[in-house]
């Protein structure tokens, strides 16, 4: 028989999966270690029988398929078995001024996924962002992703709204939560009569953020 591991995406060969061979003939346990250039593995001198394939160990950056392929194997004859698997993607994230568009660094940002969908997010990790780039996990499954801001950055409203996608196999899925920077207000104090700054006056300042005092 002839035993091959497939990228779902590219049809191309995959290195580094174990597979277990069973039939008429005692259980052989296969490891793929071939690459998209060399031939399938072959399993010689089996007798005539239905024989089933089944991954137990995935290669690096596949998501493992345990279905099993089975297929019958004639006297005097070969039996081609493929098992193919899912690649991986990665979720970029990103914090970035609403204003300017640039990446923002020192936000505190959760990943979350909806394994089940239905609608319940379970968080799967927290990055903090960078002004060089964006923030890569790795080898995540095709799924539904959700971004949500813990802690703004210095200078930043808190953007507490998620920002939500769909990851495909084998892609990118890039998540960007947006900041207003805070403003800043100057406050004067003049006479009324010739518009001389004042002294000694006592202001209050009120607004979204907390009120606050000024002495002039």
């Amino acid at each position: 028989g002839a035993v091959e591991k497939l990228d779902a995406q590219t049809g191309q060969r995959v290195a580094g999966a174990t597979l277990r061979l069973t039939g008429p003939a005692p259980s052989t346990t296969v490891v793929w270690t071939g690459t998209s250039a060399t031939a399938p593995v072959t399993v010689p001198n089996l007798p005539a029988g239905t024989y089933t394939l089944v991954e137990t160990t995935a290669p690096s950056g596949y998501a493992l398929n345990t279905t099993p392929v089975s297929g019958a194997l004639a006297a005097g004859g070969t039996l081609s078995l493929r098992i193919s698997n899912q690649p991986f993607g990665d979720i970029a994230v990103e914090k970035r001024d609403a204003v300017t568009g640039e990446l923002v660094a020192g936000a505190l940002l959760q990943v979350r996924e909806d394994f089940d969908g239905d609608g319940v997010w379970s968080a799967i990790g927290t990055v903090t962002s960078t002004s060089t780039g964006p923030v890569v996990i790795e080898d995540q499954p095709a799924d539904d992703y959700q971004l949500v801001e813990l802690v703004a950055p210095a200078g930043y409203a808190l953007n507490s709204a998620p920002v939500t996608g769909t990851l495909a196999w084998g892609d990118t899925l890039t998540l960007t939560v947006e900041n207003q920077p805070y403003g800043t207000i100057l406050v004067n104090k003049i006479d009324g009569v010739d518009g001389t700054p004042g002294r000694g006056a006592e202001l209050e300042l009120s607004g979204p953020a907390v009120s606050t005092t000024v002495g002039w």
